[in-house]
């Protein structure tokens, strides 16, 4: 995993109580955004919250396994997976053939 990332994930747990509930809050931000994004995209999930809830950490997962098995990459290449995610995320994997 890249310094960023290494120190989002292990440095959490050593900021202040005060900053901690900050940088949470901003997760938790996200977190709403990419559900929103999902309920408008699949308006079925907006009756489903724990299915929504489910395809929204599985996203965030697979960005964050990127770090896994992609040490070293730049930014493009993290944008170029971003899209597959997303492309799987919104389309399902028939839709990556449209990339």
């Amino acid at each position: 995993m890249d310094d960023e990332h290494k120190i989002q994930i292990e440095g959490v747990p050593l900021l202040p109580e005060d900053q901690r509930t900050v940088l949470k809050g901003y997760q938790r931000d996200m977190v709403r955004h990419v559900e929103n994004v999902l309920s408008v995209a699949n308006k079925s999930l907006q009756s489903n919250p724990q299915t929504l809830r489910a395809a929204t950490m599985s996203a965030f997962g697979m960005l964050n396994w990127f770090y896994m098995w992609n040490t070293h990459k730049d930014a493009d290449a993290r944008a170029a997976y971003a899209r597959t995610v997303a492309t799987i995320t919104i389309g399902g994997v028939p839709a990556l053939g449209q990339l």
